[in-house]
């Protein structure tokens, strides 16, 4: 297979076939894929989670499909390599466009990028460009559909962790910017929503844009800092739903002062 390499802000996408049937890999049927406006079924009409291809195509992680996290899409933090991890997003339906990012400024981090099979924007999987193995370190798919928490919890039961951080953006009189991650350690992911100017509601409706995969064996969190946005410092353990404030703080580890 024919790899692609680009610098950060020059991207070189790799076309790969848009194959019109995702069934062999989901259930062993065919079926059609879902289409671009597709939306996953609302919590409220479904109380059992149950794994609907045409609207869970994103989220079958979340029912040890094809494998259990921390593996996504047969792809292990910490275990496979840059190169392996190609030929499993080449082959994979869901998945149009692949490309190799690396970084001038920074040469051992690089990245492997992906838009999904209607074109939007799939995530990344960050990997040490640097070592001779150049294993994988984080996975980060965006959810195509946004994943009730609700969903998760039915799933996987409470988080292990929490991250809260509310600080002012890069930019000079850059507002106050809300992250919120959500951990469950033992399984080796992070759930992330953007709040943006607003801080989220922890509440099971809450939903989130994005899933970070990681080896939970690292020594620290802090080994994965150059490819995710947190720190083991950042870390609170999770003591129930609560409001925002009561689990957040700045990055200076200070309680976050709203709205100033």
């Amino acid at each position: 297979m024919t790899i692609a390499y680009s610098q950060w802000g020059s991207m070189l996408p790799v076309r790969m076939s848009l194959l019109l049937c995702i069934a062999p890999i989901l259930l062993g049927g065919c079926m059609p894929l879902p289409d671009a406006g597709a939306t996953s079924s609302s919590p409220a009409q479904t109380q059992v989670a149950v794994f609907t291809p045409e609207l869970d195509w994103d989220r079958r992680w979340l029912f040890d499909q094809p494998c259990a996290a921390p593996c996504w899409e047969n792809i292990s933090p910490g275990k496979t390599t840059a190169d392996e991890a190609v030929i499993e997003l080449s082959r994979n339906p869901l998945i149009r466009d692949v490309i190799v990012v690396t970084a001038t400024l920074v040469p051992q981090l690089g990245s492997l990028e992906w838009t999904w099979f209607d074109g939007s924007y799939g995530g990344s999987a960050e990997f040490d460009a640097s070592s001779d193995t150049g294993l994988i370190q984080v996975i980060k798919p965006f959810l195509a559909n946004a994943l009730p928490w609700e969903m998760v919890l039915e799933k996987l039961g409470e988080p292990t962790a929490i991250v809260a951080i509310g600080d002012h953006g890069p930019d000079i009189n850059s507002p106050i910017l809300y992250e919120l991650f959500i951990f469950h350690q033992t399984r080796g992911l992070a759930l992330l929503t953007f709040g943006g100017e607003v801080p989220p509601v922890l509440s099971p409706d809450l939903t989130f844009d994005m899933v970070v995969f990681f080896d939970p064996s690292v020594a620290s969190l802090d080994s994965l800092a150059p490819y995710v946005n947190w720190r083991t410092v950042d870390l609170r353990a999770w003591e129930g739903f609560r409001e925002f404030s009561y689990y957040c703080h700045d990055r200076s580890n200070q309680p976050c002062h709203f709205g100033k």
